[in-house]
């Protein structure tokens, strides 16, 4: 069916009104014309197997019946491409709307404005039941193809394998020996869980936490600081040189330190640190982060994390005051806040919020006493 009244006569074949779905339009009466025909069809659909896209455009399909098939002259190219989708369509190797407001009616003759390209599918297969250890039984009611086939292949690995698997390593190790690929897992690990039910530990994995960088002042006796931006985390490097607050500073990679309960155990233990601070924006997000590391440490049995009061102190004072959609300071940030709750939901209830990286070096190193400032690193 052409969808413009003036071209229905013209364009009327046997293939378009659907006598014979394997007529050819009635315009190629020739052998050779036929050929011809069927040349430029197996070019098309050849072209349109190999995209990566389902979808083509009008502009798109006269573009590459222009590239594949020199011979048909522009004048002639319209039509023909009209006739060779009509065949793949009666063929059921392409579809495309019907309605005349979906077809191109600017050139002669109208064109559908969008094509569909359907793929052959694969001959199904018998299916062959699949003999579950007890953690994946929950496989059996699933439909999902992709995720059943994953399954499938850890179940098959777990009996192949059950003897080494007490020996654990990094889940992408294990990700790559199973499907040879990496980052088969991402986006299906939920809290430590393969789609949120399955242990990493029935195949022999665990998930490593981020690393918690850190640098060490072995003659302070002092807390552990973290700090949750990377340029103030050198700032204070260098302050703490003279300043002798703390006995470690750690960079907590902004939301990666929620990540890495194990490794600020594992730093203060090794460091020597007497307490545990954190310092990081002045904003709903980075109270955020500093109440959730406080919930996994005291999950772990921890010192408890406690806000760096001087430098909170220092940034309300000296820092750069800067705009933002009404925050509020949540309960738990309140009570983590102490005496600082008050001044911080002042400054979020202003419209304002402070990155840290607002107590600079310098706002930092003219804080300092005279007498510290032996050197300047």
């Amino acid at each position: 069916m052409i969808p413009c009244s003036h071209e229905k006569d013209a364009l009327k074949n046997p293939a378009v009104d659907g006598e014979n779905p394997q007529a050819t339009p009635s315009a190629l009466t020739s052998t050779a014309a036929f050929d011809a025909f069927e040349s430029a069809l197996t070019r098309l659909h050849e072209w349109l197997a190999q995209r990566n896209r389902k979808r083509i455009t009008c502009a798109e399909l006269l573009g590459a019946l222009e590239s594949l098939c020199p011979e048909i002259s522009f004048s002639e190219r319209r039509m023909r491409a009209l006739h060779i989708l009509q065949t793949l369509h009666l063929r059921g190797l392409v579809r495309y709307a019907q309605k005349k407001g979906e077809w191109d009616c600017a050139g002669n003759p109208a064109l559908p404005r969008l094509v569909t390209f359907v793929r052959a599918s694969a001959p199904a297969q018998p299916a062959t039941p699949t003999a579950w250890i007890p953690q994946l039984r929950f496989a059996s009611t699933l439909s999902r193809g992709s995720q059943l086939e994953k399954l499938r292949k850890l179940n098959e690995f777990v009996i192949a394998n059950r003897a080494r698997l007490s020996f654990k390593v990094p889940y992408r190790e294990r990700a790559l020996e199973i499907f040879g690929d990496e980052k088969a897992f991402k986006g299906i690990l939920r809290s430590g869980k393969l789609w949120g039910r399955v242990e990493l530990s029935l195949i022999g994995a665990w998930e490593p936490e981020h690393p918690l960088a850190r640098e060490d002042f072995a003659d302070v006796a002092g807390p552990l600081l973290i700090v949750e931006n990377l340029h103030t985390w050198h700032s204070l490097l260098n302050w703490n040189i003279h300043a002798r607050r703390y006995r470690s500073i750690a960079y907590g990679v902004g939301l990666a330190v929620t990540q890495a309960t194990q490794a600020i155990c594992t730093a203060l233990e090794r460091s020597g640190a007497n307490g545990l601070h954190y310092f990081g924006d002045l904003d709903a997000e980075g109270l955020d982060i500093a109440i959730r590391v406080r919930r996994n440490l005291q999950g772990q049995g921890a010192i408890p994390l406690e806000p760096a009061h001087e430098l909170y102190v220092q940034l309300l004072t000296l820092g750069v005051r800067r705009p933002a959609t009404r925050q509020d300071v949540s309960l738990a940030a309140a009570e983590w806040l102490g005496a600082l709750a008050q001044p911080v939901d002042e400054l979020f209830a202003r419209g304002h919020w402070l990155p840290q990286e607002g107590l600079s070096l310098e706002k930092l190193w003219n804080g300092l006493p005279a007498t510290s400032k032996l050197s300047d690193r």
